[in-house]
């Protein structure tokens, strides 16, 4: 699959398992985070070029949709919104549940990716916007919380690779 300004999303259907989602530069070694007691209050896990995001539900199908963006909007229907850096050296990014993956061309570069997620019918959905970033460093933030995670904690940028 192709996510570039002339195609600019892909939309596809995942099983989900142990209630994440990973985004990760298809040739990062070990690229699945470890998780911490804070990183689950912060409803993520990141190191560099290396972000799992933490799901409402621990399973089931999620259906996941990745767009290039030209701003931060939140969807109305989003338990949970959050901001974070992201970098592909080789424009091969790869979208994993652990139970499955897909791999996404993205133009090489710096982004801002925007995590949305939430619960529609009964079945578990997530965006992910990838904006494009300025030479400066995109400030992580969680814009939208709901009563698993908690917004006042300092987020954490360090994460260790999965044993």
């Amino acid at each position: 699959m192709s996510v570039s300004q002339q195609e600019s999303s892909a939309t596809f259907c995942l099983e989900l398992a142990w209630s994440q989602v990973s985004l990760f530069d298809a040739n990062l070694k070990d690229p699945f985070n470890d998780w911490t007691e804070h990183h689950l209050l912060q409803g993520f896990s990141w190191r560099p070029g290396s972000v799992s995001f933490r799901t409402p539900l621990r399973c089931g199908e999620i259906d996941i949709t990745v767009e290039m963006i030209s701003a931060i909007t939140l969807k109305t229907d989003a338990h949970r919104a959050i901001v974070i850096p992201f970098i592909t050296w080789g424009g091969l990014v790869e979208l994993s549940t652990i139970a499955q993956s897909e791999l996404i061309d993205v133009p090489p570069g710096r982004y801002a990716v925007l995590f949305q997620t939430g619960i529609r019918n009964g079945r578990s959905w997530c965006s992910l916007g990838l904006l494009e970033s300025p030479v400066m460093p995109v400030e992580p933030v969680i814009l939208r919380g709901d009563e698993d995670l908690d917004p006042s904690i300092h987020l954490l940028m360090e994460a260790e690779p999965a044993a």
